[in-house]
Formats: C-alpha cells, sequence, structure tokens
C-alpha cells in the first residue's frame, strides 16, 4: 500500500532536515525553554523560527545539551498553533506623523501609532515606508568666504544648487525654497542671487552677509519648514580674475586648453595679468590655490594649497592642471595666489561657470569677462548661408494679428479639381486649379478663401489659409499660423489675385501657402458632411419660415 503525505507535513519534515544542520550555537534571539523531548530546564534554548499569527501556524526550534537527552546535539522543530491575537498587518501613513493597519486576513485594525521608534538609519518608517521628515538635510553654499574683484560689477553672491534630502533621497521638489539676504542685520535682498551693490564692490573691505533659506512644505501635508542659515564673508581687492565655460556635458578642461568660449584659456589670462602689473624686472612666475573646493559643480584636480603650478619649465605645470564639471549647473570658484619671479604676490579668483548642456550652439561669441559684446548681422548671415546654402526656407511659421479677407477663393481639395480628357487613342487624367470669386457651397464642392496676412515687419502677404485660423483670429485677435512655405504663384491664380496684387502692392510672383491638403483630404468624410449639415439647417429654416408666413397670412 502507497503512503500518501500531507504537503504541508513533508514541508516541515525539509524544514527540521534543513534546520538539524544548523549548530545551536547560530541562533539568535535564543531563550532558555524547557527541552520538549527530556522536559529538563537549564539546558535547552528555544527560538522562534516562525511566529504564528492570525491564519497561520508557527515553528519553534528547541536545542538540548544535557547529556542523555535522546536530542542531543539536534536541533527539534515544534509547530506551535495559530495565534488570533498576531495579525498581518498592511500599514499605512497617515500623513500627520502616524500610521495605521488592517489585517489582510480579517479586517482587524491597530493604531493610529507614531512613526517614532520605527524609523531607520535612512529615516524610513519600515511599518509603512514613511520618511522622518524631521531628518531632512538642507546643503547651503559650499564657499562661505567669496573674493569679489575691485570694480567688478557682475559681482554677486549666489545660493547655488540648494537640495533637501532625505537620506540619499533627493525630495527638494516637494518644497518651496525661499531666499533671504541680509546684511548687518537688515534685509538687502530675496530670491536665490543678490548682485552686490556699488558702495561695495567699489570699495576694498571684508563684508559680512547672511542667508538665511527656509522650505516650506508643499501642499497640506503636515511637515515642518526647514531653516537654515549661512554666513557669507565677502573680500573685495585688485585680483587678478580668470574665468572659463563649461557644460555639464564636457570632458575635463585642462587650464591650458580653451574652452570655445573665452578669448584665452585660463592659464594664459592669469599669466597675461600677472605680467601687465608685475613691471620690467619681472615675470609671472606660477601659482598656488589657497583652498580645493569640490562639490556638485565641479572639482578641480589640485591636491595641496603647498603645490607651486608654474607657467613655464618642467615641474608641475598650471597648463596640466583640469577641472572636472559635475552634474549641477554653477558657478565654480577658488581664490589663488600668483607669484612673480621677484617673489610679489598677487591675490586672484578662478572662476569656472557650468552650464546645463542645451545642445550644439550655431552661433558663438567669445569675449573677456566685464567688456562690452556687439553681436554682429554678418555672423547670422554667414550661419544662414552654411545651414542652408542659397538662402532658402522651407516652412515658417509666426504670429500676426492683422488677416485681412479677400474676395477671392479656391477649391478646398485637390481631388475635386481633376478631370478627365479622352480621345481616341489615349485618355489624359488632368490637374487644373479651380479659382473663383463667387463661390458655391454645394454638396461636392467646398471652397477655401484667400488672405492678407499681416508678416512680423509690418508689411502684407497675400496667403492661401486654412479659413478656421481666420476663425480664431477673430476670436482672439491673433493667432499663431500653421506651418507654410513660399510657393510661385500659378498664372491663372495670379490672374484672380491681380487687382488685390496692384491695390496692396504685394509681391506679383510668390505666394504664402499654409493650407495642409493632405489634412484635409484624410478628413473628406466630414468635410463633405459640414456642407450637407449646412444645407440642410438652411432648408429647415426656411421650412419653419413658410409655415409661420403661412400662419401669418391665414389669420
Amino acid at each position: 500500500m502507497k503512503k500518501r503525505i500531507n504537503r504541508a507535513l513533508a514541508a516541515l519534515l525539509a524544514l527540521v532536515m534543513a534546520m538539524t544542520l544548523a549548530p545551536a550555537a547560530g541562533a539568535s534571539g535564543a531563550v532558555a525553554a524547557r527541552c520538549p523531548v527530556c522536559g529538563q530546564s537549564g539546558y535547552c534554548t528555544m527560538t522562534v523560527v516562525k511566529a504564528a499569527n492570525c491564519h497561520e501556524t508557527g515553528v519553534e526550534r528547541y536545542v538540548c545539551t544535557r547529556s542523555g537527552c535522546n536530542s542531543l546535539g539536534q536541533a527539534q522543530l515544534i509547530e506551535t498553533p495559530v495565534n488570533k491575537a498576531n495579525h498581518d498587518y498592511i500599514f499605512t501613513d497617515n500623513q500627520d506623523g502616524t500610521h495605521s493597519g488592517m489585517c489582510r486576513y480579517d479586517g482587524a485594525n491597530v493604531g493610529p501609532e507614531a512613526h517614532t521608534g520605527f524609523y531607520n538609519a535612512n529615516g524610513v518608517c519600515e511599518k509603512c515606508g514613511a520618511f522622518n521628515y524631521s531628518q531632512v538635510g538642507m546643503s547651503l553654499p559650499e564657499r562661505r568666504t567669496v573674493p569679489i574683484s575691485l570694480g567688478d560689477a557682475s559681482a554677486k553672491l549666489s545660493a547655488g544648487d540648494i537640495k533637501l534630502t532625505l537620506g540619499s533621497a533627493d525630495i527638494t521638489s516637494e518644497y518651496t525654497v525661499n531666499c533671504l539676504w541680509f546684511y548687518q542685520g537688515v534685509q538687502v535682498a530675496s530670491g536665490s542671487e543678490y548682485p552686490l551693490p556699488a558702495s561695495v564692490y567699489n570699495k576694498e573691505g571684508v563684508y559680512y552677509y547672511d542667508l538665511v533659506v527656509s522650505a516650506v512644505p508643499k501642499g497640506t501635508l503636515h511637515r515642518q519648514t526647514v531653516t537654515e542659515t549661512c554666513n557669507i564673508t565677502v573680500q573685495v581687492e585688485e585680483l587678478v580674475t580668470a574665468g572659463a565655460v563649461v557644460t555639464t556635458l564636457d570632458a575635463d578642461l585642462r587650464l591650458g586648453d580653451g574652452d570655445g568660449w573665452s578669448a584665452e584659456p585660463v592659464s594664459s589670462q592669469i599669466y597675461a595679468q600677472v605680467l601687465a602689473v608685475c613691471g620690467r624686472e619681472a615675470a609671472p612666475s606660477h601659482i598656488r590655490f589657497n583652498e580645493l573646493p569640490s562639490g556638485d559643480v565641479g572639482k578641480l584636480s589640485v591636491t595641496s594649497t603647498s603645490t607651486n603650478y608654474y607657467f613655464r619649465g618642467a615641474e608641475s605645470l598650471l597648463d596640466n592642471v583640469a577641472f572636472q564639471p559635475g552634474k549641477t549647473a554653477g558657478e565654480f570658484m577658488a581664490s589663488f595666489t600668483a607669484f612673480d619671479t621677484a617673489g610679489k604676490s598677487y591675490a586672484g579668483v578662478l572662476t569656472i561657470t557650468v552650464q546645463q548642456y542645451a545642445g550644439d550652439m550655431d552661433v558663438v561669441y567669445a569675449t573677456p569677462r566685464n567688456t562690452t559684446l556687439l553681436l554682429e548681422t554678418a555672423d547670422f548671415q554667414d550661419f544662414w548661408e552654411r545651414v542652408s546654402p542659397g538662402g532658402t526656407l522651407d516652412y515658417i511659421t509666426f504670429e500676426t494679428d492683422s488677416i485681412i479677407p479677400l474676395d477671392f477663393y479656391s477649391l478646398k481639395n485637390t481631388a475635386e479639381q481633376n478631370y478627365t480628357s479622352r480621345t481616341r487613342r489615349r485618355t489624359i487624367h488632368i490637374h487644373r486649379s479651380v479659382y473663383t470669386t463667387n463661390p458655391f457651397l454645394g454638396m461636392d464642392k467646398v471652397y477655401n478663401r484667400y488672405y492678407l496676412v499681416k508678416l512680423p515687419d509690418g508689411n502684407y502677404v497675400l496667403s492661401y489659409l486654412d479659413d478656421a485660423y481666420y476663425v480664431k483670429y477673430r476670436l482672439a485677435g491673433k493667432v499663431q499660423l500653421p506651418l507654410g512655405r513660399v510657393v510661385q504663384m500659378m498664372a491663372n491664380e495670379r490672374e484672380y489675385a491681380e487687382t488685390h496684387l496692384s491695390e496692396y502692392g504685394l509681391d506679383e510672383e510668390l505666394i504664402l501657402d499654409m493650407f495642409a491638403e493632405e489634412r484635409y483630404e484624410q478628413q473628406d468624410f466630414l468635410n463633405t458632411l459640414v456642407p450637407f449639415a449646412v444645407a440642410t439647417v438652411t432648408a429647415g429654416l426656411l421650412l419653419a419660415l413658410l409655415v409661420v408666413v403661412e400662419k401669418v397670412a391665414a389669420r
């Protein structure tokens, strides 16, 4: 006779065999207990392998070390009965600092209870997954001392890229960040940047500012406002200034290489400024960085503030120092001291602007800092000739605030403009545009109007424009036109438009075509339905009018 083994018992047997292979010393959470085999206490430990709950039995593991016990050296697994008081709760955050639980099997409820005591190291409640917003951290400007070049009218203080984090999670988007700037206890500005006044950047000295940042939770969630204060020291003096511009996707920039934006590499900028002030008896020698700033914006490949980086020679060259852009846009600043061969020192600051990558640039200008830049029309003309030889436009669109309708129409559907000519030898399919000044709304013929459209420069152009855009213009006073193109005017089209061309002094060869024939043909059924509906409504109105007239006449 075959033995039938219950699946649950078979699983329990497999668990027993696995557990007997583990030594008693390896059990965690073991407590003293009475041995279920020999009945003695003081020799046996018990570990809960699986706690019984409201819908499942549990398992306890016993290990006895008493000599003479039949289970000596072997673990005993004992099944425990269902515990109706131990529920399998699913907890939900109540958004008020507490959570509540409901058993997924019998609907029992618990709570609300505070998250306190259940937060892990990352500030997350292990029961419901809620964040401990009292542990939110805020990143403030890494640079607390800001060197400003005397007379630099573009000088400003920046709060930088402020982030709010909880553990490793960035939760900045859940808050509204406000920045307030104070000088000598008096608020002088608000916002993420503060342009320094002329009274500061035009006078050498040290100025002390306070930046107060408050992050207010968005929405109606019950969270604390996070507030931090940062003390910033501004040092205004004659400085050797150098700068570069990179993007967040650029590779490392060597200070001896051009950045594609600035007129000269960083090392050449510093060398030229030191050379201009050191006199004929000396020459620029080297620089030494006063600090080693690093952060989300980027970092320099400088490992010590005592290392000299030379302009010339075989020793550590300034040209070989590299800046590694980070993934965050902003300004990287590092103060340095430059020296000439006579031992005289010059304070300086290096500013590298990291921009968010925005695609390939079309027209690029490079200019020294704090100088006026004049844009040249010829540069943009050269660009146009380069990307579009011959200077032709494929498609254009613009917004207009003036559209004038003309008594000049053309059939909308090109299929309606085809006819067949048969001869003895062959059949010819001919396409001929149909124009008129007196359109008739028929079931198989729908016309579209011509318009005068005002260009951005104030002039007008003849346009074959979808009537729907004229309706939009009348409703709003202006309209963004669809994509269109400049095409050669047809001979018979010019014939019908001749009066308007001469009256308004328009181009007699070109017309702006802004009607999508393909889209009209795709909606052929709807376009056929519209005139049918108009004809039906018109007939209905005439019939109703006739009935009214007859009733009035009958009286």
